[in-house]
């Protein structure tokens, strides 16, 4: 019912000038596919590419993503929206998702265009929301060493953070390839299930 996916580019489209490897920007129809024949309804936005055509970029793939009734976390359009927790609820199990990534490869965004995990009072604030109005709550972090099969110690310190916040699921990305699963007992009582680096399922690097 929920298929969680990290799409690590900007959808924005043709307006803002498609681009691979180093600065990315797919097509909308990326994200159409994504969402129809793939069956994406739970979209990371919080990753190190995300911003790569700007506030712009953030702008438009926000809004390609909630037309196809999408729902997504992790990158935003305005300090309002950053504020708000996204939910979704499946046979009446209500799901809260909230993203963080670790940094972005662009400078110049506003401290509300990416949720960044080393911001601790949203951290705190969003969690907390989260853990309040949700059954589930779903918690995708974009961080940790490309190509390393190791977890770090920042992915471990910030994986138990958001656990004892009362996160049950933690899907890590940002490696690109498979990182082991760890199950934890938060502090509130929750059982968390961390998923450090789920890996790539498709890769396609051109050159811009």
């Amino acid at each position: 019912d929920i298929v969680f996916c990290n799409s690590e580019t900007p959808v924005a489209g043709e307006s803002l000038g498609l681009g691979g490897y180093p600065t990315f920007n797919a097509p909308t129809e990326f994200a159409r596919d994504l969402s129809g024949a793939a069956g994406c309804n739970l979209v990371n936005m919080a990753n190190n590419h995300i911003y790569d055509k700007a506030q712009a970029g953030v702008d438009q793939s926000r809004q390609v993503w909630e037309n196809l009734g999408v729902t997504v976390s992790g990158a935003n359009r305005n300090q309002i929206e950053q504020n708000t927790v996204s939910y979704v609820t499946k046979n009446g199990i209500t799901v809260a998702f909230v993203a963080f990534a670790d940094f972005s490869n662009q400078q110049g965004y506003e401290p509300y265009s990416i949720n960044l995990y080393h911001n601790a009072l949203l951290v705190e604030k969003l969690m907390n929301e989260a853990r309040s109005n949700a059954d589930v709550v779903v918690v995708s972090a974009h961080w940790g060493i490309e190509d390393s099969h190791v977890v770090s110690e920042d992915q471990t310190r910030t994986a138990h953070l958001l656990s004892d916040l009362g996160a049950d699921v933690i899907i890590g990305t940002g490696p690109h390839v498979l990182q082991k699963v760890e199950n934890r007992k938060g502090k509130l009582g929750n059982s968390t299930l961390i998923w450090y680096s789920i890996g790539n399922m498709l890769n396609t690097q051109l050159a811009a």
